[in-house]
């Protein structure tokens, strides 16, 4: 028995250094595996990366300090000053990273194709494993490992398995020449992906579309957010269950009843493409009975609240010899519904723009681009939601250190054009066949002013209003890429940002008091930091 197992291991790695070295040595664009009239295609990326950060999370050193101090009137008497520090973290990071795409394509038949793509993760929402990221191996009583890491004996770090393996994509299409349908998991953006863009991880969907001519496509689309999980924030006395679903619903105190709280996304898309240019449109609504939203702006739709969003896209670019032009717009509409006892609601207000310009000559590419997204200003307590609303991955954008790694005027990362005016110019050029380089420096603003790091409140019995503030900044980003060997490259990219007056920390309060000693009033000093971000990786593509 023991023999035959060995036989079999040693079976088993032969036929895997086999197979290993045949998908290594084949191109990527053949099929490795066929049946019949049936071709499989595998396909995928190693890729690892390294990373440094500065001033990412809170855009002041960690050395700063809050100077406070009091002058007495008429004499003038200053207090000793005290000197607290503005921060306890110590805000740089430095760490390694690593991701595994896998993805199996399945050709039927002309018509009938399946798509499955497995990706690596520290979970369903993280397309990266952390290196290191395990924590020391716990025992119980009698030795055994509870919890942590594999490694044993008396050093108990390391030894640990490498991230969580999750389906990305998972699709099914059937596709005539006028029409076809696609169904599963799947990517999905709508235009150039202002307002919706969920290629990073994707959701569960339903395309169906027609093409009526050649170069015209229509295309409808459902897409399942959320499915009844959670609760909605609403004062959950009772809960009703149904077993049959497997689907608890919160109740609903302002009515008695129980509150759905699904979401669900809808669209009606149009392409047209030319030989020198392309249009598209598209009306997109979100019915979601229970609002998440990951930054509710001031005074706007909070967990209790259902919503139906409508988004209204228009788009095109052309050719015009050398150039290239581009635009994009997006308009909002739509309300929101507070459940609480005695509120209403709101209307979606929010909008954006862009409009950019591509120049080619010879291997250089020079591109101008403006872009507005409404925002909603921070003492805006009015119930309408004028900020333009997006849903986005946390992946790169635009900038690489303002929105995409630090807080944007939206007041979260990875926002888009949430609140953000910015002018961009740049290039991108191929030196050689194997080196590229790319470059872009930013204006940055918000479109309605804010005050990321300050809130208000009283001051020494002072009511105190923050700083705000529409100069975000600006920030010069860059990339060069090495391509060394077939389907093989490393790269250096990052971004440093000169942050603006909206990043502004109180770094000094000054009480000036009457003859009887009360406050009359204060006086304030402001400081900041910039913040940067440097990454390399290298990635294999098969």
């Amino acid at each position: 028995m023991r023999k035959l197992a060995v036989s079999v291991m040693a079976m088993v790695f032969a036929l895997s250094f086999a197979l290993c070295a045949y998908a290594a040595d084949a191109p990527s664009e053949k099929a490795v595996v066929a049946k019949g009239d049936t071709k499989i295609t595998i396909g995928g990326t190693i890729e690892f990366r390294g990373e440094y950060t500065r001033n990412r999370y809170n855009q002041i050193n960690d050395d700063a300090k809050l100077a406070s101090r009091t002058i007495d009137n008429p004499f003038g008497f200053t207090t000793p000053a005290t000197y607290d520090r503005i921060l306890d973290a110590d805000d740089h990071e430095a760490y390694y990273e690593g991701q595994l795409n896998l993805n199996l394509d399945v050709q039927v038949s002309d018509s009938v194709q399946g798509y499955i793509e497995l990706q690596s993760g520290d979970g369903r929402n993280a397309d990266t494993w952390l290196w290191g990221n395990t924590v020391d191996a716990t025992y119980s009583p009698t030795g055994e490992i509870i919890s942590g890491t594999g490694a044993t004996g008396i050093y108990n770090s390391g030894n640990s398995k490498a991230g969580i393996i999750s389906i990305r994509q998972a699709w099914i299409k059937y596709e005539k020449p006028l029409y076809g349908i696609k169904v599963g998991h799947q990517l999905l953006t709508i235009g150039n992906g202002l307002f919706l863009d969920h290629s990073q991880f994707g959701d569960d969907a339903i395309v169906v579309f027609v093409n009526p001519a050649k170069d015209f496509r229509v295309s409808a689309v459902t897409a399942k957010f959320r499915e009844g999980t959670g609760q909605t924030g609403v004062t959950a006395q009772v809960n009703t269950y149904n077993v049959n679903a497997r689907i608890v619903s919160p109740y609903n105190s302002a009515n008695g009843t129980a509150q759905a709280n699904d979401a669900d996304a809808y669209a009606l898309l149009a392409t047209y493409s030319g030989n020198d240019f392309n249009v598209s449109g598209d009306i997109t609504v979100f019915n979601d009975q229970a609002v998440y939203a990951n930054a509710p702006v001031t005074d706007g739709p909070t967990f209790t609240d259902s919503m139906q969003l409508w988004n209204f896209g228009l788009r095109g670019d052309g050719k015009i010899g050398p150039v290239t032009l581009r635009g994009d717009l997006e308009l909002q509409a739509g309300k929101y519904n507070n459940h609480q006892p005695g509120q209403s609601g709101g209307r979606f207000r929010g909008w954006a723009a862009l409009v950019g310009l591509d120049y080619y000559i010879g291997p250089v590419k020079l591109t101008g681009e403006f872009a507005y997204g409404s925002g909603k200003a921070g003492d805006d307590t009015g119930t309408d939601i004028t900020q333009f609303v997006t849903t986005l991955g946390n992946d790169l954008h635009y900038t690489y250190v303002y929105e995409y790694r630090t807080r944007a005027a939206s007041g979260v990362v990875s926002s888009g054009l949430s609140n953000t005016v910015y002018v961009k110019g740049g290039a991108n050029v191929e030196i050689t066949k194997t080196i590229s380089a790319e470059t872009y420096l930013y204006w940055l603003n918000a479109a309605k002013p804010v005050a990321l790091n300050d809130t208000g409140g009283f001051i020494n019995g002072v009511p105190y209003v923050p700083n705000y503030s529409r100069e975000l900044g600006w920030e010069l980003d860059a990339k060069v890429t090495y391509k060394f060997a077939k389907n093989l490259k490393y790269w250096v990219e990052g971004g440093y940002f000169w942050t603006g007056s909206a990043y502004n920390y109180r770094t000094e309060e000054t009480t000036f008091t009457d003859p009887t000693g009360q406050s009359s009033f204060n006086k304030y000093a402001y400081s900041r930091n910039n913040a940067y971000a440097v990454r390399h990786g290298i990635s294999l593509q098969f």
